[in-house]
Parts: C-alpha cells; sequence; structure tokens
C-alpha cells in the first residue's frame, strides 16, 4: 500500500466565469482538516486572480489565466 502525505495532493480547478462557485471550493478546502500541498486555478473568461488570490493566506494557491477562453486550452 503507498503511503502519502497531504502535500503530495494537488487540487486542478479549470473554471470560466463561476466565481462564486470557486471561492465556495476554496472556502471547502481551506477547511478541510488534510491540508492540500497545492491548488492550481486556470481561469480564462473574466479575470478573477484578485479574488483567487485572497486565499493565499489559507491555501498554497497558484493563479493562471488561460487566453482564448476554453476548456481544452486550460486542461492543457
Amino acid at each position: 500500500m503507498n503511503k502519502f502525505k497531504s502535500k503530495d495532493i494537488c487540487v486542478l480547478i479549470p473554471t470560466k466565469d463561476r466565481l462564486h462557485k470557486i471561492k465556495n471550493l476554496l472556502n471547502s478546502l481551506s477547511n478541510q482538516t488534510l491540508a492540500v500541498g497545492r491548488v492550481i486555478v486556470i481561469a480564462s473568461g473574466s479575470d478573477i486572480r484578485k479574488d483567487v488570490l485572497k486565499f493565499k493566506d489559507k491555501l498554497p494557491i497558484e493563479y493562471f489565466f488561460c487566453e482564448p477562453p476554453g476548456q481544452i486550452r486550460q486542461r492543457k
């Protein structure tokens, strides 16, 4: 059986114009008893950098903006 630590967990979040859902998700992640090692938000559409980076004190979060918008480009 493989043992892993919470720092080994990475959450990748591709999103487009869903700020309220991203905030709910980031709040949920920050309240977990097992902390994640890395959270990566890849946004297209509206730039939500300022709102996402407010969670930087609670989560090891990184933000990337993808232009032009599209799910395929965000997931690559």
